[in-house]
């Protein structure tokens, strides 16, 4: 690890504060976002611009995240639960990794499975969380690495 590079988490906690709330919130994502998929993991999300952060009053960088999975999908509640669980959980370990030279304005990401992490976890019923993990560090790599 270098001396200068600072991570952003410094916490391994999920705050309530970055947790994405509310039904626009998520739609706003989902209209106005780009898409980065890794493995079992998608990743839809969007770059607040300057003008947006001043609106909102929000730190200069700052991430909220949400965790979706679709019913037409995953019929049981059950099992839909234990989904947003494991990424909720594979995100949680993995975002103390991300560095604070790295991120640049406000972000909103939408996490969700892939058609691939849906079929097996329906046929296999279940998901490894190293997997996830991987995943989910992969897509960090793919998200901070754009140019906004």
């Amino acid at each position: 690890m270098e001396k200068g590079n600072k991570y952003f988490f410094t916490v391994n906690k999920l705050p309530k504060a970055g947790i994405l709330r509310g039904h626009n919130s998520f739609n706003s994502v989902f209209e106005n976002s780009s898409k980065a998929n890794s493995g079992f993991i998608r990743a839809f999300f969007s770059a607040a611009n300057s003008e947006e952060q001043k609106i909102s009053e929000s730190p200069s960088a700052s991430i909220q995240t949400g965790f979706v999975v679709s019913k037409k999908k995953i019929k049981s509640a059950v099992l839909r639960n234990r989904v947003k669980r494991l990424l909720k959980e594979a995100y949680r370990l993995e975002r103390t990794g991300i560095l604070s030279d790295d991120i640049k304005g406000s972000y909103t990401i939408v996490f969700t499975l892939t058609e691939s992490g849906f079929d097996s976890f329906i046929n296999g019923g279940k998901l490894e969380i190293a997997k996830l993990r991987s995943d989910m560090n992969r897509i960090f790599t793919k998200i901070f690495s754009k140019n906004f």
